[in-house]
């Protein structure tokens, strides 16, 4: 499975698409994880540089993820 939206890097958006796993761990708790990757330069960021040049950082950035979601025993209704 896969989301889609927009995502916000240094005042810069982009649409991106982000491929999702959800796992039900028990009846009280879930997990929703997955990697993908970015071009820093696809929002206006220069990849950093070293020695006038001579030592780069690749453009690619890898993102994982891994959420934890857990029933609350508390009443949310009063949340805001």
């Amino acid at each position: 499975m896969q989301l889609t939206g927009q995502l916000t890097v240094s005042g810069s958006t982009d649409m991106i698409k982000i491929p999702v796993e959800f796992n039900i761990d028990s009846d009280r708790q879930f997990r929703v994880n997955g990697t993908f990757s970015l071009e820093m330069t696809d929002f206006g960021i220069k990849p950093p540089e070293a020695l006038f040049g001579t030592i780069k950082a690749d453009n690619e950035i890898k993102l994982e993820y891994d959420f934890v979601f857990v029933k609350s025993d508390e009443d949310l209704q009063n949340v805001p």
